[in-house]
């Protein structure tokens, strides 16, 4: 199963993404999460991400080619799930929404984030 959004960075640093699953606005990408992606735009472009800022992030339970990282899960609770970016070495929060979208918490999710 597979997941896209473009997430946009807000002025406070963290990074937003909406969707039609369950009319979602302004998701926000935080406890780690943010900072996982300025990194991984940070590697492709050598800029910083800075407000106004987007990006494509393509989630994939299955793996495939040219991924930039691959998240494993650590730990699941009722607020969400915490997942280690193999390439960073960082630790990412993605909340219960992701259980929503994808049926439960997937043990391994590959992507790849795409700055715009």
């Amino acid at each position: 199963m597979d997941l896209t959004i473009t997430a946009y960075k807000l002025p406070d640093g963290l990074w937003a993404f909406d969707h039609d699953h369950n009319d979602t606005k302004e998701e926000w990408l935080m406890n780690g999460t943010e900072e996982a992606i300025d990194e991984h735009i940070y590697r492709k472009t050598g800029v910083h991400a800075v407000t106004g800022n987007e990006c494509e992030i393509y989630l994939n339970t299955e793996y495939f080619h040219n991924h930039d990282t691959i998240l494993v899960k650590e730990i699941e609770d009722d607020e969400g799930t915490t997942y280690m970016d193999e390439t960073i070495n960082y630790p990412v929060w993605l909340c219960k929404w992701l259980n929503s979208y994808f049926g439960n918490s997937p043990e391994k999710l590959y992507i790849s984030v795409q700055p715009m």
